[in-house]
């Protein structure tokens, strides 16, 4: 069946928008990693179950992304109430 052996983890290695850095000291429930997302934003410490399970793809850059596009009118102006976009989608 499945091979419940962790898979060894490298510097370089990717999860969604995660890159793993290094290794980081572990707390008694796993390997953690230490990785920097493709945003930018300043390197966390994440537990490695997270990352292989797909728990934490990103810093939240994904999703912020995702949000601003949903907010745009059909012009692609910024709506400014959910009331007017829910008044002007065709």
């Amino acid at each position: 069946m499945g091979d419940n052996t962790p898979r060894p983890v490298a510097p370089g290695d990717r999860y969604g928008r995660w890159t793993v850095c290094a290794l980081a000291p572990s707390k008694g429930d796993g390997q953690r990693v230490i990785v920097r997302c493709d945003c930018g934003r300043a390197p966390v410490v994440r537990s490695l179950r997270d990352l292989a399970r797909g728990t934490s793809s990103s810093c939240g850059c994904e999703g912020r992304a995702q949000a601003s596009v949903r907010m745009r009118g059909p012009k692609g102006q910024r709506a400014r109430t959910l009331r007017w976009r829910k008044d002007n989608d065709a």
